[in-house]
């Protein structure tokens, strides 16, 4: 007598499927490369620009740039990418019509969300945390020659490098979030690429209330947030004087994350697919 095996969809097997499909879509390789592309393309660029800096830059600024914000004041790039990398992990749902098949394949829509947020954050992590060891790599054998090399030896530094890492995932997190609320690809990423580079426009804008609303955009978060973190570096060499501290400004970012992120679970739950 023949037995039935019943499928039964546990959290862990949403979660192998998610990645699967997320590691056979030829696109997924394609950003993640170019990601660690062009982030060592600029710290290469970074790295050969300290020849001309140790002419005019002071020894105390000179030395908060040879910090961890060697590597990490180009999150940037890496930031842009993970916005259109979170918004085509979600929206790609919607753009091939798979999205129904998913939700009945999955115990719940939210564990079905809750899948896709867990691989996108842990793989995108991997994608940042790669482009940064090797930018650090990179630069530290491009300035060495100028008798100059960054402080691998210290906490802070790497304390950096990982603050820098949860800000790309977090920007990519947020996008996935508005993925969700949007269903666009177009949309979702043209709204993030607007709050990340159009919103600090409004500072040029001379008034009191805007002002004191400037440290807490998010693209003045997130640099705040990737400010070295060695001991004897003064990140007010390098960043604004309304700054918020490190610390503060991942806490920020934490709350705007899950805001984009809860705003994505509760357009999934309770809208039709």
């Amino acid at each position: 007598m023949s037995t039935v095996t019943h499928y039964r969809p546990t959290f862990p097997r949403l979660a192998r499927s998610e990645l699967r499909k997320l590691t056979t879509l030829r696109s997924t390789w394609v950003i993640s490369v170019l990601t660690v592309l062009f982030y060592l393309l600029i710290s290469f660029f970074v790295a050969e620009a300290v020849d001309s800096m140790t002419s005019y830059m002071s020894r105390r600024e000179l030395a908060a740039f040879t910090s961890s914000y060697m590597v990490t004041s180009i999150f940037q790039i890496a930031l842009l990418f993970g916005i259109a990398f979170g918004t085509m992990v979600m929206t790609a749902e919607y753009s091939h019509n798979t999205i129904q098949t998913s939700l009945l394949a999955s115990r719940s829509r939210l564990s079905f969300y809750g899948a896709k947020i867990l691989v996108l954050t842990v793989f995108w992590a991997s994608v940042a945390a790669t482009a940064l060891l090797l930018s650090t790599l990179l630069i530290n054998i491009s300035i060495s020659r100028h008798d100059v090399s960054l402080p691998l030896g210290e906490i802070g530094f790497w304390a950096s490098l990982a603050s820098c890492v949860v800000v790309i995932v977090c920007g990519a997190l947020m996008a996935a979030g508005m993925g969700a609320v949007l269903r666009s690809t177009v949309g979702a990423t043209t709204l993030m690429f607007g709050l990340v580079l159009i919103l600090p426009i409004l500072e040029v804008i001379p008034l009191d209330f805007l002002s004191d609303m400037a440290p807490y955009f998010p693209i003045n978060v997130m640099s705040s947030a990737v400010a070295p973190r060695e001991e004897g570096i003064l990140g007010d060499v390098l960043l604004r004087e309304d700054a918020l501290s490190a610390n503060a400004s991942l806490a920020v970012l934490l709350v705007y994350t899950i805001v984009f992120v809860g705003a994505g679970a509760l357009s999934i739950k309770k809208r039709d697919a």
